[in-house]
Protein backbone atom coordinates (compact mmCIF):
# COMPACT_ATOMS: atom_id res chain seq x y z
CA UNK A 1 0.00 0.00 0.00
CA UNK A 2 1.46 3.29 -1.14
CA UNK A 3 -0.01 5.27 1.79
CA UNK A 4 1.67 2.98 4.31
CA UNK A 5 5.03 3.30 2.56
CA UNK A 6 4.57 7.06 2.63
CA UNK A 7 4.01 6.92 6.41
CA UNK A 8 7.34 5.12 6.81
CA UNK A 9 9.05 7.70 4.59
CA UNK A 10 7.54 10.48 6.70
CA UNK A 11 8.87 8.79 9.84
CA UNK A 12 12.34 8.62 8.33
CA UNK A 13 12.32 12.21 7.08
CA UNK A 14 10.34 14.06 9.75
CA UNK A 15 10.64 11.80 12.78
CA UNK A 16 8.81 8.83 14.21
CA UNK A 17 5.96 10.85 15.77
CA UNK A 18 5.08 12.29 12.35
CA UNK A 19 5.12 8.81 10.79
CA UNK A 20 2.98 7.39 13.59
CA UNK A 21 0.50 10.23 13.13
CA UNK A 22 0.19 9.27 9.46
CA UNK A 23 -0.27 5.58 10.32
CA UNK A 24 -2.98 6.54 12.81
CA UNK A 25 -4.70 8.71 10.17
CA UNK A 26 -4.74 5.73 7.82
CA UNK A 27 -6.18 3.49 10.53
CA UNK A 28 -8.90 6.00 11.35
CA UNK A 29 -9.84 6.39 7.69
CA UNK A 30 -10.80 2.72 7.58
CA UNK A 31 -9.18 2.43 4.16
CA UNK A 32 -6.79 -0.38 5.12
CA UNK A 33 -9.25 -2.15 7.45
CA UNK A 34 -7.95 -5.62 8.29
CA UNK A 35 -4.62 -5.04 6.50
CA UNK A 36 -2.06 -6.79 8.68
CA UNK A 37 0.87 -4.62 7.62
CA UNK A 38 -0.74 -1.54 9.18
CA UNK A 39 -0.26 -2.79 12.77
CA UNK A 40 3.10 -4.27 11.73
CA UNK A 41 4.27 -0.85 10.58
CA UNK A 42 2.85 0.82 13.66
CA UNK A 43 4.60 -1.74 15.88
CA UNK A 44 7.95 -1.14 14.23
CA UNK A 45 7.67 2.61 14.61
CA UNK A 46 6.53 2.34 18.23
CA UNK A 47 9.46 0.03 18.99
CA UNK A 48 11.90 2.47 17.45
CA UNK A 49 10.36 5.23 19.57
CA UNK A 50 10.92 3.16 22.72
CA UNK A 51 7.20 2.60 23.34
CA UNK A 52 7.61 -1.13 23.87
CA UNK A 53 4.31 -1.95 25.57
CA UNK A 54 2.32 -0.29 22.78
CA UNK A 55 4.56 -1.99 20.22
CA UNK A 56 3.87 -5.40 21.77
CA UNK A 57 0.11 -4.81 21.49
CA UNK A 58 0.48 -3.80 17.82
CA UNK A 59 2.61 -6.89 17.14
CA UNK A 60 -0.16 -9.05 18.64
CA UNK A 61 -2.74 -7.40 16.39
CA UNK A 62 -0.52 -8.02 13.37
CA UNK A 63 -0.31 -11.71 14.26
CA UNK A 64 -4.10 -12.00 14.46
CA UNK A 65 -4.56 -10.31 11.07
CA UNK A 66 -1.76 -12.03 9.12
CA UNK A 67 -3.44 -14.33 6.60
CA UNK A 68 -1.00 -17.26 6.59
CA UNK A 69 1.27 -19.12 9.00
CA UNK A 70 4.27 -18.29 6.82
CA UNK A 71 3.56 -14.56 7.07
CA UNK A 72 3.03 -14.81 10.82
CA UNK A 73 6.38 -16.58 11.23
CA UNK A 74 8.12 -14.02 9.01
CA UNK A 75 6.64 -11.10 10.92
CA UNK A 76 7.34 -12.69 14.31
CA UNK A 77 11.04 -13.40 13.63
CA UNK A 78 12.36 -9.95 14.61
CA UNK A 79 9.71 -9.45 17.29
CA UNK A 80 11.04 -11.84 19.91
CA UNK A 81 14.29 -9.93 20.30
CA UNK A 82 13.15 -6.47 19.26
CA UNK A 83 10.70 -5.87 22.10
CA UNK A 84 13.60 -5.91 24.54
CA UNK A 85 15.06 -2.50 25.35
CA UNK A 86 18.01 -1.69 23.09
CA UNK A 87 21.49 -2.42 24.37
CA UNK A 88 23.58 0.49 25.52
CA UNK A 89 26.34 1.60 23.23
CA UNK A 90 29.82 0.85 24.40
CA UNK A 91 28.95 -2.30 26.31
CA UNK A 92 30.28 -5.51 24.92
CA UNK A 93 28.45 -8.76 25.20
CA UNK A 94 29.88 -12.19 24.61
CA UNK A 95 28.78 -13.73 21.35
CA UNK A 96 27.13 -17.12 21.60
CA UNK A 97 29.41 -19.88 20.44
CA UNK A 98 28.30 -22.09 17.60
CA UNK A 99 28.59 -25.82 17.90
Amino acid sequence: MVDLNRAVAIAMADGIPAGLARVDELAESGKPAGYYLLPATRAGLLRRDGRLIEAAAAYEEEQVLAPTDAERRYLMAPTSSSISPPRRKGRRFASPTRA
